[in-house]
């Protein structure tokens, strides 16, 4: 009585059938002011980065790499332009099919991950930037914004979302206002403490990953 049957779907791709049927059920999920453990989760163009903290101690922290992801977009965006250059368009929604499969797949094997690593810690709640209106404003040129406004930050944020629901484990979201340029040690914030992937604090000199300090500031 728990399960009921939604829609079924049949596939046939590369030679092989594959049957998709969604099962629908109801998860109890923990409030998140219950969770004794916070992790920060900080989503950037080629990692995730997760910092697990239990009364304002870090517990353990992982910087999850998929710049497979960029690279393969970034393949395909090349290969539709050059087409469109020549006047060759047939091609391009079987191009953009392709991408798009590979990058769902990628975000699920990335999202499995980050749920598995937070599964090991008691009671945990995961705590995520509300980007929407922050990404929103973004201007930093045209060959930028294309980049960072065709990453699928929030499909990757829903992915681990309901994976986590499923193992009861409930999420929530922190403004994102410096988090990637504060102190994870000190709190102390400034623009220049980030250069790239390295984050070094000029008030306590704390050296870190950049993406794990901002996971961390989450």
């Amino acid at each position: 009585d728990e399960w009921s049957l939604g829609q079924a779907e049949l596939l046939y791709r590369d030679g092989v059938y594959y049957l998709h049927v969604t099962v629908k059920t109801e998860v109890e999920v923990p409030e998140p002011e219950d969770a004794d453990t916070l992790v920060g989760v900080d989503i950037n163009e080629d990692c995730v980065a997760l910092a697990a903290l239990t009364q304002s101690r870090i517990d353990d922290s992982l910087v999850i790499d998929y710049p497979e992801i960029k690279e393969e977009r970034h393949r395909y965006f090349a290969m539709r332009e050059r087409m469109q250059e020549s006047g060759q368009t047939a091609f391009n929604d079987v191009f953009r099919d392709k991408e798009q499969r590979f990058v769902h797949d990628q975000l699920h094997t990335v999202s499995r991950r980050v749920v598995e690593w937070i599964q090991r810690f008691d009671s945990p709640v995961i705590v995520f930037e509300d980007l929407q209106d922050m990404r929103d404003d973004i201007e930093y040129g045209t060959r930028m914004n294309r980049r960072l406004h065709s990453l699928p930050f929030a499909k990757l944020r829903d992915f681990i979302t309901y994976k986590a629901a499923w193992q009861r484990i409930p999420s929530d979201d922190v403004d994102p206002e410096y988090t990637s340029q504060q102190c994870s040690v000190c709190g102390h914030t400034e623009r220049a403490n980030r250069h790239k992937k390295r984050f070094k604090c000029r008030e306590c000199e704390h050296q870190d990953h950049a993406d794990r300090g901002a996971g961390i500031s989450v």
